[in-house]
């Protein structure tokens, strides 16, 4: 990709952006479960939650920015060094500039709706960031092959919805275990917030796995054309591994 830009690169920026989507999704789920806890644990795990969300939404704009850079030095096939001049015309000229614009309208909108205090979570900012975050789900599935048949298609809703249940598991999953739950507290015994805070992340891995294998089976049958081509064609392989 572009001279002397080595695909791996490029791999490794698209992992970062999905990581940290997903932990943006883990984050917010979180403080959505936490909404009117007000006990010991709930505030710190409050606290702990917003923090994370602050620090996926940095890594997020930082490899989404990079990524836009690659992909103008891909474009133009000149070096990164090269690159910086052309981005510019690139988000004004090409359809993936177009959508890396949208979605980072979308992170701006977040990034706005967290700031302040941890603590003054009102439904409207906890709205803004759902707002954001659905943007730049939305702008990441338009990049893919399902933005080729409109903004408007079936084969782009089903891509989008894959891509935020897979951002809802892979996110609840990590703030699980890395984040809310990471250290066993005295404080957590007997408080209620604590088992409802894991019933909501029970009930919502549940349905973000259901979500997942429902749009699958669509992108699958969408994208093979027929059970043969899952050995013979370089996508059914990779959906093979991904299984």
């Amino acid at each position: 990709m572009g001279e002397g830009l080595p695909q791996g690169r490029v791999l490794v920026t698209t992992v970062l952006v999905n990581l940290g989507l997903a932990g943006v999704v883990g984050a917010w789920s979180s403080l959505l479960w936490l909404r009117g806890a007000e006990s010991p644990w709930a505030q710190g795990a409050r606290e702990r939650s917003w923090a994370a969300l602050r620090a996926a939404l940095g890594v997020t704009i930082a490899a989404d920015a990079l990524l836009l850079w690659m992909q103008a030095a891909y474009m133009a096939e000149v070096p990164l060094t090269s690159a910086v001049a052309i981005l510019p015309t690139m988000v004004r000229q090409t359809y993936a500039g177009h959508a890396w614009a949208g979605g980072a309208a979308g992170l701006l909108l977040l990034a706005a709706a967290l700031q302040g205090a941890a603590g003054r979570q009102c439904l409207t900012r906890l709205a803004v960031a759902t707002i954001g975050i659905g943007v730049f789900v939305y702008s990441r599935a338009a990049v893919s092959h399902a933005g080729d048949q409109g903004l408007a298609s079936t084969a782009l809703l089903a891509d989008g919805l894959h891509l935020w249940a897979i951002s809802l598991w892979l996110g609840v999953v990590g703030i699980a275990a890395f984040v809310v739950l990471r250290v066993p507290q005295r404080q957590a015994a007997g408080d209620a917030a604590v088992a409802q805070w894991i019933g909501s992340l029970s009930r919502s891995a549940t349905a973000a796995l259901a979500v997942i294998v429902l749009t699958g089976v669509f992108n699958a049958w969408r994208g093979l054309g027929s059970p043969g081509h899952l050995v013979d064609s370089a996508y059914g392989n990779t959906l093979l591994v991904k299984v």
